[in-house]
């Protein structure tokens, strides 16, 4: 249901009325990361893809949700997440318009062609 709640937001609201284009801080697995680059490119913007690939950091005991550990979403096995999504994103047609940057958001430059940004899912 997200994907479609998502779709209307952005094709009824924020296409029409907002410049600029998406991202998404923290893309687990990026399937909806690469529902809304597949979005973005079909209305001529381009999305920005932001995860560590190696679980979450260390939680800010002041603010962070207690529920959620140091690693969680790491990969199993030795797996190396980020390549993975590399190679799963090639089978969407997104090259030209998706942008992947691995790191923990704090540390994050966002890369030049972005200027700013109609929509930003942090996940």
């Amino acid at each position: 249901w997200g994907q479609i709640i998502y779709h209307d937001l952005l094709v009824d609201m924020v296409l029409k009325e907002v410049p600029g284009d998406f991202a998404e801080f923290g893309i687990g697995s990026g399937g909806t990361s690469l529902f809304f680059a597949r979005l973005a490119k079909k209305h001529g913007r381009k999305f920005l893809a932001v995860d560590s690939f190696e679980g979450l950091p260390p939680p800010d005991v002041g603010k962070d949700n207690p529920y959620f550990l140091e690693g969680d979403y790491r990969a199993r096995g030795g797996e190396d997440n980020y390549a993975r999504f590399l190679r799963y994103k090639e089978a969407f047609d997104v090259e030209d318009s998706m942008w992947t940057v691995k790191g923990f958001f704090k540390d994050v430059d966002i890369p030049e062609g972005f200027r700013s940004f109609a929509f930003v899912h942090l996940d």
